[in-house]
């Protein structure tokens, strides 16, 4: 899922009209072209423009760690540090029967931590094979 993933933000950026340097952590890329770590987490995808203004940060998820509290810390350390960003936005890619249970956690989370200017995208796992429009 996160080397789809990595190919959606590709597509994503593509769509943008500026260059961004992509990351993706998993096993087939070289250590070097893994993303950053943010605060304590480290996202499966993130891409940054070149000249530093824009940021998207992607995570994967499965139905079962969708409501660990794991995932909630990531998400809330993702979406802090979207803030910090004028053109963010946070993907956050599930299975497709647990759509409606990550959005609503996004946007719970979202209100309860003062980011509901962030822009968010949640994208289920057939959603990953094409570009949708964004929110």
């Amino acid at each position: 899922i996160v080397y789809q993933l990595h190919k959606w933000v590709i597509d994503y950026c593509a769509l943008q009209g500026c260059c961004f340097s992509v990351y993706a952590d998993h096993q087939g890329f070289v250590k070097t072209f893994q993303p950053p770590q943010i605060f304590q987490s480290i996202p499966d995808v993130m891409a940054i423009s070149i000249d530093g203004s824009r940021i998207v940060i992607a995570e994967a998820e499965t139905e079962k760690s969708l409501l660990t509290a794991h995932t909630e810390r990531q998400i809330v350390e993702f979406l802090k540090y979207c803030s910090q960003y004028e053109h963010s936005i946070f993907i956050f890619a599930i299975p497709w029967v647990a759509k409606v249970r990550a959005i609503e956690l996004l946007q719970s989370l979202k209100s309860a931590r003062g980011h509901t200017h962030i822009k968010t995208q949640v994208v289920d796992t057939i959603g990953l094979s094409e570009c949708q429009d964004f929110m």
